[in-house]
């Protein structure tokens, strides 16, 4: 079942600032023509400045989205394109910093992103544009051939009927540790560590914490590997996590949730020395697809601060959390 196409949406040639559910983003703003390619119309893109200089889908003037629709975009790119790797064509939301759901990295000529909407995504446009960074400089033409939002006429989707689906309290895999020893990665245990930080068992309450010490790098941290969850696709999933950052902090230094792959952030937010921190992040419909890790760390400013997690829950969307 298609829900918004294009083609339906583009009635006549020539430049426009907006039309039905497509507008221009970026602070330039770029030129959108309507022009006809191979028998059907599309969006040239042209007078770009910087990479947010693209094209808006109003999703909230977009009659009939549900939460489950499957919105993909395909285009072409233009002559003078970065020869090196380090750029991508993506698919934005405005919600947090730079939040892409949706990359196609260096196409060289056609590109598709594909993505699944969320309840939370439907009051917001979405972006579609350029992304750098290194050294790449994508400013050049691009054309949109296709935007269409589909329902697929069936779904074998289940509801979760688990109320706290994990805890690191409760784990019984973490509980055979005792305080002092070395945290490693064991396929049969849902947390391993990232990168190659130090990591230590402490005991905190009744339960077992995680020391992240001895970090050198941005990546260096705690990976929940989703996929020994059971989680279940269509249904929504909160995040809650409590730690301490360890000693100094500098200034500009900040803690989040990764979604791996993509390394998108979530709930990325400035830590403070000797500290409690806490994260949250409620995973997508599109996450619930794609992603295989949620990664506890820092950005590059804070790739030397240790920090202990004290508590991790995931837990179905109406069940409120022990520790928030």
């Amino acid at each position: 079942m298609v829900i918004y196409d294009l083609q339906n949406a583009i009635e006549e040639k020539g430049f426009f600032t907006k039309r039905d559910g497509i507008k221009h983003c970026g602070n330039t703003p770029p030129l959108l023509e309507a022009i006809e390619s191979g028998g059907k119309r599309a969006i040239k893109i042209t007078n770009r400045v910087v990479r947010e200089d693209g094209v808006a889908l109003l999703l909230p003037e977009i009659s009939g989205l549900i939460p489950g629709d499957r919105l993909t975009v395909t285009g072409r790119v233009g002559e003078g394109a970065p020869t090196v790797k380090e750029w991508g064509m993506c698919l934005r939301s405005p919600r947090g910093q730079f939040n892409q759901v949706a990359q196609a990295i260096a196409p060289k000529d056609i590109f598709i992103l594909s993505y699944v909407l969320d309840k939370t995504d439907l009051p917001h446009p979405l972006y579609i544009h350029a992304n750098a960074w290194g050294e790449a400089v994508p400013d050049m033409d691009f054309t949109i051939d296709t935007i269409l939002i589909s329902r697929p006429d069936n779904t074998n989707e289940r509801e979760d009927s688990r109320q706290l689906v994990y805890s690191l309290e409760t784990d019984e895999y973490m509980a055979t540790y005792r305080s002092g020893d070395i945290f490693i990665a064991d396929p049969d245990c849902s947390l391993a560590p990232s990168g190659s930080p130090v990591c230590i068992i402490r005991r905190h309450g009744y339960a077992n914490a995680i020391h992240v010490g001895k970090r050198n790098n941005d990546w260096d941290g705690l990976d929940i590997r989703l996929p020994m969850l059971g989680l279940m696709p269509g249904n929504s999933y909160n995040v809650h996590i409590v730690g301490r950052i360890e000693g100094n902090a500098p200034t500009d230094a900040q803690i989040m949730l990764q979604i791996i792959p993509g390394y998108a952030w979530r709930d990325n937010h400035t830590i403070y020395s000797n500290s409690d921190f806490t994260l949250g992040h409620t995973l997508t419909l599109m996450e619930l697809e794609m992603a295989d890790t949620l990664r506890i760390t820092t950005n590059a400013a804070g790739a030397q601060v240790d920090f202990t997690i004290y508590s991790i829950e995931i837990t179905t969307e109406n069940w409120m959390p022990f520790v928030f």
